[in-house]
């Protein structure tokens, strides 16, 4: 009897955690270059992406929001592990868009990929190679 019953609450933690996985929202596509995406409130249009010595260049456009740092929600990832931004001239946002330019510290990695996170929603962009 008691095998029975560990059977049955084995059986419905499997359902729930099948029900649980599937009620999770599936990963947004990566955004291309060029492309206008919203990320919460934040217009973030990625214009390119350079490496020069010792950095990171991403050439943004941001609009959309008057927030006085916006760069808090830019995250380069790079090699398993995630760099803010170290410098460039994206603060403050404002409801015009605007070009800019954030740095982040140079990585040793070929695959970069840049992620916006504002609010609950995420989008991130894989840089083009230098």
């Amino acid at each position: 009897m008691l095998s029975l019953v560990c059977a049955i609450a084995i059986t419905g933690a499997g359902v729930g955690l099948f029900l649980q996985i599937r009620a999770e929202p599936e990963a947004s596509p990566v955004a291309r270059q060029g492309e206008e995406v919203r990320v919460g409130d934040l217009s973030v249009t990625l214009i390119a992406a350079e490496e020069q010595v010792g950095q990171v260049v991403v050439t943004l456009e941001l609009g959309g929001v008057d927030d006085r740092v916006v760069t808090d929600v830019l995250t380069l990832v790079a090699a398993g592990e995630t760099f803010p931004v170290s410098g460039g001239d994206c603060d403050p946002a404002t409801i015009e868009p605007r070009r800019c330019e954030a740095r982040f510290k140079r990585v040793e990695s070929e695959n970069l990929v840049l992620v916006v996170r504002r609010g609950e929603q995420v989008r991130r962009w894989v840089l083009p190679a230098g």
